[in-house]
């Protein structure tokens, strides 16, 4: 129930597991992020701070530069925005997403997500993005999301480019199933190309169903592996 305005990054979570090589306790069980109100104003802090190491986002996890494994991370009905959009480079702006999980391969995994009935508008590079390894023998979703011009960045408007997206999903996942999510444009030319970029490795069940998508140039591209679409 926080109001954030004016942010650069509204939360980041940045798990550190124990020093100890063969402790396998998670960093963090049952961590949620519920019913927040998210501002991101990513060409003032840009400008005026400089901002190298912290592309703006509404919520990032950061995997990457962590060891701590997270049984379970649940991100719940936030409502997130980002009032200016000018973008900055390329590398920069695909960093620049509405709830961003960001891991590399080796990492330990996200046990379980849910991102269930989230709104975020205006994002510079897509509005939902995970590079982490996700899921486990549990299930995790990404569910009834509201996602409108996602990919505002003016570093990303070649028609090709695949970071212009409302829902991209790398690295490798387990029983993630996408579903009832909302992806919209309505900049013309549409600022989203993809409605969802699915580029993970699915080692088992990973669906894609009942999702809505309107104004894109395109809805779902599948370069990955072991995804099940259902369609519409």
């Amino acid at each position: 129930g926080n109001t954030l305005m004016a942010v650069a990054v509204g939360f980041k979570i940045w798990p550190l597991g124990d020093a100890g090589p063969n402790d396998s306790r998670p960093a963090f069980t049952n961590l949620s992020l519920v019913d927040n109100d998210i501002q991101v104003d990513a060409d003032a802090w840009w400008a005026s701070k400089a901002m190298v190491t912290d592309a703006p986002a509404g919520i990032a996890f950061e995997a990457e530069v962590s060891n701590g494994r997270v049984a379970r991370l649940e991100v719940v009905n936030n409502r997130i925005r980002f009032d200016t959009f000018t973008g900055k480079t390329v590398n920069e702006d695909r960093l620049s997403v509405g709830i961003g999980l960001r891991g590399i391969e080796g990492k330990l995994p996200l046990d379980a997500v849910n991102i269930v009935r989230n709104t975020v508008s205006n994002a510079i590079g897509p509005c939902i993005l995970s590079t982490a390894n996700v899921g486990s023998n549990q299930p995790s979703r990404i569910e009834g999301n509201t996602l409108t011009n996602c990919g505002r960045g003016s570093s990303l408007k070649g028609a090709g480019d695949i970071l212009r997206t409302g829902i991209a999903v790398g690295g490798t996942t387990r029983n993630l199933t996408l579903t009832q999510n909302t992806i919209t444009s309505s900049t013309v030319p549409a600022s989203t190309l993809n409605g969802f970029l699915l580029a993970s490795s699915c080692s088992s069940t990973c669906l894609i169903t009942t999702n809505k998508t309107s104004g894109l140039q395109q809805s779902v591209l599948i370069p990955g592996t072991g995804w099940t679409n259902l369609g519409p």
